[in-house]
């Protein structure tokens, strides 16, 4: 077993991947370290995320601001069709529907797709709708469904959202098979 002295090099074969052979190497003069290269790589992608985060922070900043003013300004016009009561209907079923109809259009404003021009129309929309209903309460029924039916062509329903059966159509009812019988007389 042999000891190194202290103070003695010991020379050995250096292995170089640039080593042309001739003692010259590939690259003249100095190059750029890899821990720059590295460490500015690391601030670059730094850098994009950082523009990304805040990108996406503005945007996210957007749609929660359109999702409140739904629930805020939109979704309360229809609670007013919960102090009617339409003739020939029983009140709970009345207000069972009215409270289906605000949770369905809590799920249509609270995708946050809808900028703020279509939800303040459609909370236009809603509040001639209303007075509609209050001026003929017997109306009432059909003013709701006409309520679902359009937003049914805004945004397709998760399939655990019902149309209340007060006022579905006759072949959307349960156990309708949607065929009619004719009647010969």
């Amino acid at each position: 077993m042999s000891q190194r002295s202290p103070g003695v090099r010991r020379e050995g074969p250096r292995i170089r991947v640039d080593d042309r052979g001739d003692g010259s190497t590939a690259i003249r003069g100095r190059g750029v370290s890899g821990r720059w290269f590295v460490g500015a790589a690391v601030v670059g992608l730094l850098m994009v995320w950082g523009a990304l985060y805040v990108l996406f922070w503005f945007w996210r900043s957007g749609v929660e601001e359109r999702i409140a003013f739904g629930k805020n300004q939109v979704l309360p016009i229809v609670t007013e069709l919960a102090a009617l009561e339409p003739p020939g209907i029983d009140r709970n079923d009345w207000l069972q529907a009215v409270a289906d109809t605000e949770t369905m259009l809590e799920e249509v404003v609270g995708t946050g797709r809808m900028d703020r021009s279509r939800l303040q129309a459609l909370r236009s929309d809603l509040e001639r709708r209303v007075v509609e209903a209050h001026r003929s309460p017997e109306l009432a029924p059909e003013i709701l469904a006409r309520i679902w039916d359009d937003m049914a062509l805004v945004k397709r329903f998760r399939s655990e959202t019902e149309r209340p059966e007060l006022i579905r159509a006759p072949d959307e009812r349960p156990g309708d098979s949607g065929i009619r019988e004719e009647t010969r007389g």
